[in-house]
């Protein structure tokens, strides 16, 4: 078996070390779908001729497969049940997922959900112990630092340290005029445009849903035709404000 880095799943943290209850939590390496999420594309059969015709490619949800161990050192089955009961909780995702975070160098996170029921296999030795298998999947593919970083408006550059594109969330708390357009001169001159002609603020510009508040209040509407959804691409990014004069912009950097 080759070490695993630290795994936190839900307020399960296995590192190798025993827990508050004496439990030690040993993940397995590889977890299965962590390296690269599956590619998913369009595929055309060509007429009369041999090949294909490929359309776009993009990544597909992301499946996983988390294994491991927890062990105690006596023969205990109270912490045989406890240990299981501990793996339910951190895999109650059904109204909410939980955070997955792998502590490699650069420590990643990824919201998950449990697919189907985690498999606790039979106790090791006279219930010293258990292996365990839980099946996951990240609907958003991407793999996300652990730190949420924070910048002002109209603070140039943007970075996201990462190497696939993410993307921000923007909150205005002031501005001038009606219009506001957010821009991405990195990413192909996109602009969104919002109409704040009878906006409260602050507006938070979710780029991730692609939603808008006003006041904490759903504000779609606000978003006007034509309007182009852009991201952070990896490194600097140089973006625009129009007539925001104070606001901040937040994301994670992230990693395919």
């Amino acid at each position: 078996m080759v070490d695993c880095p630290n795994v936190t799943l839900g307020a399960i943290v296995m590192d190798d070390a025993a827990d508050s209850d004496g439990i030690k939590w040993t993940p397995s390496w590889p977890i299965e779908g962590w390296e690269t999420p599956v590619v998913r594309q369009t595929v055309m059969a060509l007429v009369g001729a041999d090949g294909a015709a490929v359309g776009n490619s993009g990544y597909a949800q992301r499946s996983l497969v988390l294994r491991g161990t927890a062990s105690w050192g006596d023969a205990d089955p109270a912490l045989y049940w406890l240990a299981q009961d501990k793996l339910a909780d951190a895999t109650d995702t059904l109204e909410t997922p939980t955070t997955l975070i792998v502590g490699e160098t650069t420590p990643k996170q990824a919201a998950v959900r449990r697919t189907t029921t985690p498999q606790r296999f039979a106790p090791l030795g006279s219930f010293q112990g258990m292996t365990f298998q839980i099946p996951l999947i990240a609907r958003d593919p991407r793999k996300y630092a652990t730190t949420l970083t924070t910048q002002d408006v109209l603070d140039n550059p943007y970075t996201n340290a990462g190497r696939y594109r993410t993307p921000p969330t923007i909150e205005v708390t002031a501005w001038t005029g009606t219009t506001l357009v957010l821009g991405s001169a990195t990413d192909d001159g996109k602009t969104v445009t919002l109409n704040a002609t009878s906006a409260v603020g602050p507006i938070v510009v979710d780029f991730a849903a692609q939603q808008v508040t006003d006041n904490g209040v759903p504000a779609d509407e606000m978003v006007q035709a034509g309007s182009r959804w852009w991201q952070l691409l990896p490194g600097d990014n140089t973006l625009s404000f129009g007539t925001v004069t104070d606001g901040e912009v937040r994301w994670r950097s992230a990693w395919a």
